[in-house]
């Protein structure tokens, strides 16, 4: 039984992520070693959802002091997009915890809800430096009519969007058959 567990763990992220989180249910595995969490939600208004966080942990490290999380797979991800950009600054404090680091994440699953615009699931992997910040986010849609994959370079991330036989969600009426575009993000402003 971990339940006796969650109430610590709950509060350790909410300190983390600035923000409350809860933790529906939490189960554990020895080999290998790794900690499910199951119905996590983060925000006063629940704005991030996760159906399933599986942490895996590094076999080595669980003998040290510090632990590390090799790979953090999240499951079925919803995200209100009228505070994306609230939970992207949260989001970028996940790995930056020094007792246990996370290296990657598996992101399965991923939609963001927006009234104004209607986006497609995605899927992907995000690496996370040794300062606890993404290093690179790949995602894709599950058919790979959309791509997209940002890569922090000098405080600034570096965007490549690629679409295939499929429009824009901001132009529905535009079909491309295939579109590439590459660019800067940063301080506010779009390259």
């Amino acid at each position: 039984p971990l339940q006796e567990y969650v109430a610590p763990l709950e509060k350790r992220l909410s300190a983390q992520l600035k923000q409350p989180v809860r933790i529906g249910g939490m189960s554990a595995a020895s080999l290998p070693p790794k900690l499910q969490l199951q119905s996590v939600t983060v925000g006063s208004a629940q704005e991030v959802k996760v159906g399933s966080i599986v942490l895996n942990f590094d076999f080595l490290s669980l003998l040290s002091e510090i632990k590390v999380i090799s790979n953090a797979d999240l499951q079925d991800v919803s995200i209100d997009g009228r505070v994306l950009d609230k939970q992207m600054v949260s989001l970028k404090s996940l790995g930056g915890d020094p007792q246990y680091p996370i290296r990657n994440l598996t992101l399965q699953r991923v939609k963001i809800v927006a009234d104004e615009v209607a986006l497609p699931v995605f899927s992907g992997i995000a690496d996370i430096d040794a300062q606890g910040g993404f290093s690179r986010v790949s995602l894709h849609s599950p058919d790979d009519k959309y791509s997209i994959d940002l890569q922090s370079k000098q405080g600034r991330w570096q965007l490549g969007l690629s679409l295939k036989e499929t429009s824009l969600p901001l132009l529905p009426g535009i079909v491309f058959s295939d579109l590439n575009a590459k660019g800067d993000l940063g301080d506010g402003e779009v390259n």
